[in-house]
């Protein structure tokens, strides 16, 4: 699906889904979708365990995490949800491409500069 048709549908969505099966190699996997959703400020539905799981329940508001596979967790934590936009500007600034690429350019600068000496 074109990039556009895709930003299409996830505004006209009224809840964000993601869903990682139960695999050890899921717990330690942060996907980009994540970073996608969270910036539409959207409600967020997620099947993940592991650190995805810790990193949404700790950095991003009105989103709802379940076990993987889980139907009846699924079902308690949609409850949860408020089906209702939330903007979610510091997440949106503290994790922009950007700051981030400034931040590391920074950080290699000062490296380099260290072991020149």
């Amino acid at each position: 699906m074109p990039r556009a048709r895709l930003i299409d549908a996830y505004t006209n969505a009224d809840v964000l889904f993601l869903h990682l099966n139960d695999y050890d190699a899921f717990k330690k996997v942060l996907p980009s979708k994540i970073f996608e959703y969270a910036a539409l400020g959207k409600p967020i539905w997620a099947g993940v365990a592991g650190y995805a799981a810790e990193f949404i329940n700790t950095e991003i508001d009105n989103a709802a995490v379940f076990p993987p596979c889980d139907v009846g967790q699924a079902l308690r934590t949609f409850e949860k949800l408020e089906l209702r936009d939330t903007p979610r500007p510091s997440f949106v600034a503290k994790y922009a491409r950007e700051r981030i690429m400034a931040e590391m350019a920074a950080e290699i600068v000062t490296l380099a500069h260290g072991t020149a000496d």
